[in-house]
């Protein structure tokens, strides 16, 4: 499952730009082919990512992982040299980082509306790690005097 679509990406970057990123065939328009295998392939890696905290495939549609899935694929259709974008190794590695924190557990994915779920119901979050364990045996008022 492709994190972000054509249609996204084209409203983002612009046909002209994407014409010069995308274009094999020399007709001066973006290849669907090529623009499915690159956000196919940013997905991949987003996947790639954010797998070791969240089971994959993600049940519902998520808000956080568009824009990164469009950075990345800018940034692979862009490696050949003929990128116009001078920021589009910045905003590829904010969002490597930005997955790299997900990854981490120091940031959640936000999901789109259940438009199945009952208003009131709670959002499904990861849960957090809880360590257990017997009382302590030296304690400091055990020890006190030793």
């Amino acid at each position: 499952m492709a994190y972000a679509t054509k249609e996204q990406l084209t409203e983002l970057v612009g046909e002209d730009a994407l014409s010069g990123l995308a274009d094999r065939d020399g007709d001066f328009v973006a290849d669907p082919a090529v623009l499915d295998k690159a956000l196919a392939q940013a997905s991949g890696e987003i996947d790639s990512y954010i797998g070791a905290r969240y089971p994959l495939p993600l049940a519902r549609e998520t808000l956080t992982l568009n824009q990164p899935c469009i950075d990345i694929a800018i940034y692979r259709l862009g490696v050949d040299g003929a990128s116009a974008f001078e920021h589009a190794r910045e905003r590829y590695e904010d969002a490597i980082a930005l997955l790299k924190r997900i990854g981490e557990g120091r940031a959640v994915l936000v999901f789109a509306p259940d438009p199945d779920a009952e208003p009131d119901a709670e959002p499904q979050r990861p849960q957090p790690v809880v360590q257990g364990g017997p009382d302590r045996i030296f304690t400091r008022s055990k020890m006190w005097g030793l």
